[in-house]
């Protein structure tokens, strides 16, 4: 089989599937995270397709791995007309920008806006701290960085300055955290007579840009929409962490499998502007 070329993002991503045996694990499970790495072909049908192809799964046998569409269209493959490969964003590096996998994750204050509607300025800042400063940590204790403050919530990326396998696995860890930490406080905030405080939280898996400058850095991607979207839907779907299937299927078979029993449902959503998911939620 050929050998895919991931040595071109070795610098940012730790152990990218480099031999034959991980890469088929990775079209077997569909793993997003091998995405933009390698493409396959399948030798029975002509056709050669992405890691995360829904297309039926292959046989092991008929397999050819190739670094990218163009290896394998000189071998005499065509693009897969279901996950369109040749159309996908490939990985690359550079100084200033990048394009590479990361989870996403969206937090915010349910019903803020009427919550403090009566509250002095001052006061509102207070509850929004406590619970950036409550909910950072956890995203910090898995290697998350909170990449944007929004008002009464954040955005935080895990792979913001070097993409790892497991990104996605401490991203859904860091949103269960996150509302264990918030059990614990509205538990507080009643003892001592005050209302609880209800969150949404976001997760989702892909490439996204990134460009860095002096002064800041961009992060934008389908990524990143997805993520934004499913923080919303959690007030749609009256659920505290939505979680996309791409960002549980990042975790591995195995990681994916175990996961799925924390959550309470699956159901496919249409997001808007982002088109159809599956998804988890509890």
């Amino acid at each position: 089989m050929a050998v895919a070329a991931a040595g071109a993002i070795d610098e940012r991503f730790d152990a990218p599937f480099g031999d034959d045996r991980s890469r088929m694990q990775a079209v077997l499970c569909r793993d997003p995270r091998a995405d933009g790495m390698f493409v396959y072909a399948v030798r029975t049908t002509g056709v050669y397709c992405r890691p995360v192809c829904h297309a039926r799964k292959p046989r092991v046998e008929n397999v050819q791995f190739y670094a990218g569409g163009a290896e394998a269209e000189r071998a005499g493959y065509r693009p897969c007309k279901l996950c369109k490969p040749d159309a996908a964003s490939r990985l690359r590096l550079g100084r200033q920008l990048s394009v590479r996998p990361a989870a996403v994750l969206f937090a915010d204050i349910k019903g803020f806006s009427r919550l403090v509607a009566a509250w002095p300025p001052d006061q509102a800042i207070g509850l929004v701290e406590a619970m950036q400063s409550r909910l950072g940590t956890a995203v910090a204790a898995k290697g998350g960085t909170i990449h944007k403050q929004l008002g009464d919530g954040f955005m935080a990326v895990f792979g913001d300055r070097r993409s790892k396998l497991g990104d996605a696995r401490h991203a859904i860890e860091a949103a269960l955290t996150m509302s264990w930490r918030m059990r614990l406080w509205n538990r507080d905030r009643q003892e001592a007579g005050e209302v609880p405080i209800g969150i949404g939280i976001g997760v989702h898996y892909g490439a996204v840009a990134i460009r860095a400058s002096d002064s800041d850095r961009l992060i934008v991607g389908d990524t990143v929409n997805v993520a934004h979207r499913l923080e919303r839907l959690t007030r749609r779907m009256d659920a505290e962490i939505i979680v996309s299937d791409e960002v549980m299927r990042a975790t591995g078979c195995d990681g994916a499998h175990r996961l799925r029993n924390r959550f309470r449902w699956s159901a496919r959503v249409e997001l808007k502007g982002c088109g159809a998911h599956a998804v988890h939620g509890v």
